[in-house]
């Protein structure tokens, strides 16, 4: 290892050192966004399954506005249409959502 640096080789460590905490804090903000994502159904008495969680994150805008309005949608949908939770309740309730 040599102790003289030059311009570029500062450059790629800085890089390295600040990619990897862009991917520490997106993740952690995933998380985080789950995390909130069940709350909300937890706050409805609706119990959903871990699969159901991360596949509805990976499809919703990443806002609390919007988890809001899509568990009231899923609420209502499940309640009128009288089906348990399930991807093809979701898939709908997503469209809905989006209209």
């Amino acid at each position: 290892m040599c102790s003289i640096f030059t311009q570029s080789d500062s450059f790629i460590k800085i890089y390295i050192i600040f990619k990897t905490s862009l991917i520490n804090f997106k993740l952690k903000g995933l998380l985080i966004f789950k995390e909130y994502l069940s709350k909300s159904f937890s706050d409805k008495q609706i119990f959903v399954d871990k699969k159901y969680i991360d596949f509805i994150a990976k499809r919703i805008e990443r806002s609390y506005d919007k988890i809001l309005k899509f568990v009231n949608i899923l609420d209502r949908f499940s309640l009128k249409s009288g089906k348990s939770l399930n991807f093809k309740v979701i898939k709908e309730s997503l469209k809905m959502l989006n209209k």
